[in-house]
């Protein structure tokens, strides 16, 4: 459950957190829009096709992420997280 880190509560704002996601952890997770889900925050993660070490790694890239989110929030998040900060 994301929906505590969209920048809004809408099925919109999940898909800018799903941009997000993609653009600076390089992470595909489908949006629970995608699956049905009534409500918006929740995503699916495939993870059948992919090492252990690599599920590690894109779990590692999304935590950062959640925690630069949280720390300077959605208002100015292409200034204040440069991919290098999760890769």
């Amino acid at each position: 459950d994301f929906s505590s880190l969209l920048p809004e509560d809408s099925f919109e704002g999940e898909e800018k957190f799903s941009n997000i996601i993609f653009q600076y952890a390089r992470v595909v997770m489908t949006p629970g829009s995608s699956q049905k889900e009534n409500r918006p925050g929740f995503f699916r993660i495939c993870y059948a096709f992919v090492t252990p070490e690599v599920l590690k790694v894109a779990m590692s890239r999304l935590q950062i992420l959640a925690k630069l989110l949280k720390e300077h929030g959605w208002e100015n998040v292409k200034s204040n997280i440069d991919k290098d900060m999760i890769l």
